[in-house]
């Protein structure tokens, strides 16, 4: 059959999305947007949370007397080049499948970030790149794969909070490499968890005062010429004014029916595919050889929507959470560990698809490509967004600036 890898608009995708990422990264960072802001927070005033990535830009900025909006674009435009060439090597070699086709094109996935400018940027996707790096060590020992996850997500941590919600993944991920089922393995990976949950709670628990906040604006602007933006007050407030904010779950209907459109269309192609896959029992821990791997999916997408409790950002962590499900179960393809059913999957695509190619292009255009989701819960969906996006570009150009 026919290999993804040779599929050309799939390259082309990819390869839009990655220079389309990068135009509006460098047409943003002049100015301060939440996405360059948040990348400021750092220990100036005291430890605060969110603030070891801009530490380290800080001082990277400052040593080499280099403007630190340009510093951070840098990593920004490293990131996104990283993310996205790490999501072909993932998938260029999988068959083609209108389902595959379905959950890669997700309007929730690739493109959203450039499609609602407002989710650009952002830190969350150092999570999605760090359950890459996971997938991608296949050659490496388990004790080198828990030890180098552990260090990079308390890593993560220090610069956004945000994978607390996303831990199960990694942890059922190795759970399911341990495929002896080895006792001082899966105490590694308790163990792992209880000194995540530990560091969390300590994050959780510091106080960070306006005072504090304050000294570190100061510390920016008179050492770098940088203003403090939203997102570096943002770490100031306490909890309870987010959770204020959301609402959730007393949404109204209105609000409940968009969300759930998004879950379905967004989610649905990839969790139907995950109905043709099951775990190879010589590749992965016994324990979990009966669970149906959509059981496993959904439960580990579950937890990461608690964030709804304390954001108004939705669009953003549908983005994220849709991100971690595809690259797990994908992964999971990609180190052998489940199995696709290609005779069930051919048959159930020859029943409910269309022989037309034509027909199916235009279904795959519809559920991926005629809508997004926005930046935030109470906001109507967005449409065509491939088409908005590349005809706004007009209004950027000219901040096209290094």
């Amino acid at each position: 059959m026919e290999k993804l890898k040779t599929n050309k608009f799939v390259v082309f995708y990819i390869y839009l999305s990655t220079f389309t990422a990068i135009f509006y990264l460098g047409s943003l960072h002049l100015n301060l947007s939440n996405s360059i802001t948040e990348w400021l927070i750092n220990y100036q005033g005291g430890f605060t949370r969110r603030g070891l990535s801009g530490e380290i830009l800080f001082q990277i900025s400052l040593f080499f007397d280099l403007e630190l909006k340009k510093t951070i674009l840098f990593v920004q435009i490293c990131t996104y080049a990283v993310f996205y060439y790490l999501i072909f090597l993932l998938i260029k070699e999988l068959n083609n499948y209108y389902l595959i086709y379905l959950s890669f094109f997700s309007a929730i996935f690739l493109f959203f970030p450039i499609a609602e400018l407002e989710a650009i940027g952002r830190k969350e996707i150092l999570v999605s790149i760090l359950m890459l790096v996971l997938i991608f060590l296949k050659n490496y020992s388990f004790d080198f794969k828990i030890y180098i996850t552990f260090i990079l997500s308390i890593l993560i941590l220090l610069t956004h909070e945000i994978i607390f919600f996303h831990i199960l993944y990694f942890l059922f991920f190795l759970f399911v490499l341990n495929k002896q089922n080895n006792t001082k393995n899966n105490f590694k990976i308790f163990l792992f968890l209880i000194l995540f949950l530990i560091c969390s709670w300590l994050l959780f628990k510091n106080i960070y005062t306006v005072q504090m906040k304050d000294e570190m604006c100061l510390s920016l602007l008179e050492n770098l010429n940088v203003i403090c933006g939203f997102q570096t007050h943002y770490v100031a407030n306490p909890l309870e004014t987010y959770m204020g904010e959301v609402r959730f779950p007393n949404w109204n209907a209105e609000w409940i029916i968009r969300h759930s459109f998004i879950m379905v269309f967004g989610y649905g192609p990839l969790i139907i595919l995950s109905f043709f896959t099951s775990f190879d029992k010589n590749n992965t821990n016994n324990i979990i050889h009966k669970i149906p791997v959509p059981l496993i999916l959904i439960l580990l997408i579950i937890p990461t929507y608690l964030i709804f409790y304390i954001s108004v950002d939705t669009g953003r962590y549908h983005h994220l959470s849709y991100s971690m499900a595809f690259i797990f179960f994908y992964g999971l393809i990609f180190n052998n560990l489940i199995i696709l059913n290609h005779q069930s999957l051919k048959k159930f695509e020859n029943y409910f698809f269309p022989k037309s190619k034509m027909l199916c292009a235009i279904i795959i255009f519809l559920v991926c490509f005629s809508w997004n989701p926005k930046a935030v819960y109470h906001e109507d969906l967005g449409s065509i967004p491939i088409y908005r996006t590349f005809e706004k570009i007009d209004n950027f150009i000219i901040n096209f600036k290094w």
